[in-house]
């Protein structure tokens, strides 16, 4: 549609790493890769049903929260990173921004506690990485591009060896490669694009020649028509938080940010109060870490819940490593039957359903300590829970630095007035 806006400021940074102005008509335009405090040229591009989406064509005076990016894929347009372009503490600052307007929106007027962080050179401890043409690394914003790139800085050295070297061997079948780092351990997953059996026969022989060049992969998987097919190596890895061991099966759930999960650990564990002879029920709980973590530290009782089988048989093997009691059984966290003193929530991006949270409600635990991975749907659960409990804090921890997601740990205390039913968990 065109248009040009000259001397546009630029009022606000999104959580997405778009800045925000409006027209002369008050219609606002969000600017990708602007930022907050820039004085630019903008022009328009596209109309969307309620704002328009505009172009950065001159830079006329730049933000003091500008910084020059740190990655040469960055600047060539990789969606891997949004916040290169800008200093860390905007970016923490920005995020702050997006959980208390997703409060607001959902009637809750929380100010969230200060950010913790293990810094943003923290790196992932699991990336997986699309590839084609030889080529590997994150798509380009908004498309299914590729950018090409040797060296991420969102993972460690080591890891790009193993993706760089596998994309350039053409491999048949592979679309993408899955690299988990922990303490003991190296886990490599090549991911087919297909089931047939010529694709498995390649991705798994390209597995074994990557562990051959590089001693540091202990294990190797094919993934393929669904299911995880056993390379080489060993069948898991293992890794040290929180004071406890704990073992990665290929498809189970575990915490990217290593220094990162030290602080979420530690910070919902405080939360929790828990004290010896108490009940902790951990639900979404994968292979236990959070429940096993505050289980260890305290001496209360655990029981947990998880939907998938290969985590569930994780997390009881890790209750035994640890030293730790507990029940975990596999089934949809909505069939929780209450009845423990403190609730460990970790869902899934979209949140709880209504049927866990009335049977939370109802049941009534003296606490719930929220591992959100999405702002906006704590902010509709802790809403939805409102009646029943008291939302007290929301702590941030930045997992994902460099990019818009935001993890939260909130704790939720019993109204006075609300009664606990008696324990369900046998």
């Amino acid at each position: 549609m065109g248009g040009l806006l000259s001397g546009a400021r630029i009022t606000a940074t999104t959580n997405l790493g778009a800045g925000v102005t409006r027209t002369g008509d008050g219609v606002v335009v969000l600017v990708p890769g602007a930022v907050e405090g820039d004085v630019a040229d903008v022009e328009i591009k596209k109309k969307r049903s309620s704002f328009y989406e505009g172009e950065t064509v001159r830079l006329l005076s730049p933000s003091p929260y500008r910084q020059k990016p740190d990655c040469a894929a960055f600047e060539a347009g990789c969606g891997g990173c949004l916040f290169r372009h800008v200093s860390y503490e905007h970016e923490l600052s920005v995020k702050a921004d997006y959980i208390r307007t997703a409060m607001k929106k959902c009637g809750l007027n929380i100010e969230p506690e200060p950010f913790l962080t293990a810094g943003p050179d923290e790196v992932r401890t699991k990336v997986t990485v699309p590839v084609s043409d030889g080529e590997s690394g994150y798509y380009a914003r908004m498309t299914h591009k590729i950018v090409g790139s040797s060296r991420c800085r969102l993972h460690d050295g080591e890891t790009d060896e193993i993706r760089t070297y596998l994309s350039s061997e053409n491999v048949p079948g592979l679309c993408a490669i899955t690299v988990r780092r922990a303490a003991h351990g190296t886990m490599l997953i090549l991911r087919a694009d297909g089931d047939g059996g010529y694709e498995k026969t390649a991705l798994r022989a390209a597995a074994e020649r990557a562990a051959g060049r590089f001693p540091f992969i202990t294990s190797a998987y094919v993934y393929s028509g669904g299911e995880y097919i056993h390379a080489c190596g060993d069948g898991a890895i293992y890794d040290e938080l929180a004071g406890c061991r704990f073992k990665i099966s290929p498809a189970s759930f575990y915490q990217v940010n290593h220094g990162g999960a030290e602080l979420l650990y530690a910070r919902a564990v405080e939360l929790a109060e828990l004290s010896y002879g108490e009940l902790a029920a951990d639900l979404f709980c994968g292979t236990g870490t959070i429940g096993i973590a505050a289980a260890k530290r305290t001496g209360c009782g655990l029981f947990g819940m998880e939907i998938n089988t290969s985590a569930v048989e994780d997390a009881k093997e890790n209750a035994k490593m640890n030293g730790v009691s507990a029940e975990f059984v596999c089934g949809d966290a909505a069939e929780y039957e209450g009845g423990a003193d403190v609730v460990f929530l970790d869902p899934p991006r979209a949140g709880c359903g209504k049927k866990l949270l009335d049977t939370l409600c109802k049941s009534a635990p003296r606490r719930i300590v929220y591992v959100s991975c999405d702002p906006a749907t704590l902010a509709r659960d802790a809403a939805r829970l409102s009646g029943t409990f008291r939302t007290e804090s929301i702590t941030p921890v930045d997992m994902f630095p460099r990019t818009a997601h935001v993890k939260c740990v909130a704790v939720m205390e019993r109204n006075k007035n609300s009664v606990r039913k008696k324990s369900q968990i046998k």
